[in-house]
């Protein structure tokens, strides 16, 4: 029997408490490095960005980014993700860090963001100048496992979260849309896996022509002590659900890119036994 195995995560963690109000015992506080001082040019751009982002003039925000940001995040995807890392939302910032590269005059601008939650945020932008100011051209955050057990969904909503994965991950093996699956896989997946050998991985199981779909009865069954967190900062979530013909059970790992996007996945259908004759 095959089953899908693209694991780049080891499923060994540290469990965190599904209780928001609780999840930060595990996670980091506040960094205590000594805030650094910009230049006054960057000090400008930086405020006027966070006043633009803050009154919800996101048009003129959009426009301060680079051309390769503006070709990879359409202004849609750029709305969510001002949503999605809440900068509207921030009432404070220090910059921890910045370093400039000597040749290209790029920079990379690392701070501390802290909102209504109280909680530290570590969100890092790339500069690059254009005339006498300059542009962003990328920005990601940090998560600690303060944030990790925090944003990561619960209950009901972590049930939708695997429903769906799941019956995406059946449809693209019964479509065969594997590279429309592989482009929406997170970013550390497919730079850890290739295309080729996620193909290779797909096409080999659906030779075995197993039916994984969730069935309308399908009742997806987390393990204990999940989810978890690995030593890379990614979310594995292991479980099983029956459809009728098999007991599917999985393990997926999920990175925090604006979204939860998965980066790992395993997935193993055990035909359900007949009943035995009387």
């Amino acid at each position: 029997m095959i089953a899908i195995s693209l694991l780049v995560t080891s499923i060994a963690g540290v469990a965190f408490a599904q209780d928001a109000g609780t999840a930060g015992t595990a996670g980091t506080t506040a960094e205590t490095k000594k805030p650094v001082e910009l230049s006054p040019e960057l000090s400008l751009f930086m405020d006027i960005y966070f006043i633009q982002l803050k009154g919800k003039f996101l048009e003129k925000a959009y426009a301060s980014t680079s051309a390769d940001f503006k070709s990879s995040m359409k202004p849609a995807e750029f709305a969510h993700m001002v949503s999605a890392a809440r900068l509207t939302d921030f009432s404070t910032r220090t910059w921890l860090d910045i370093q400039t590269d000597p040749k290209m005059g790029a920079i990379t601008l690392r701070g501390e963001f802290v909102g209504a939650d109280a909680v530290p945020h570590i969100i890092t932008f790339q500069l690059v100048p254009k005339g006498d100011s300059y542009e962003i051209a990328g920005m990601t955050e940090t998560l600690s496992i303060q944030l990790l057990g925090t944003l990561f969904p619960k209950d009901a909503a972590l049930q939708a979260l695997l429903a769906k994965d799941l019956s995406e991950i059946a449809k693209t093996v019964k479509k065969s849309t594997f590279r429309k699956f592989y482009k929406g896989m997170a970013k550390n997946a497919r730079k850890n896996i290739k295309f080729i050998t996620f193909n290779k991985a797909m096409r080999a199981f659906k030779k075995e022509k197993k039916d994984i779909a969730l069935s309308a009865d399908s009742k997806i069954v987390v393990a204990e002590t999940f989810p978890t967190i690995d030593k890379d900062g990614n979310i594995v979530v292991k479980g099983e659900y029956q459809n009728g013909k098999y007991t599917v059970s999985f393990v997926l790992g999920y990175s925090y890119e604006w979204d939860w996007k998965i980066n790992s996945l395993s997935v193993n259908p055990v035909a359900i036994a007949a009943p035995a004759a009387k």
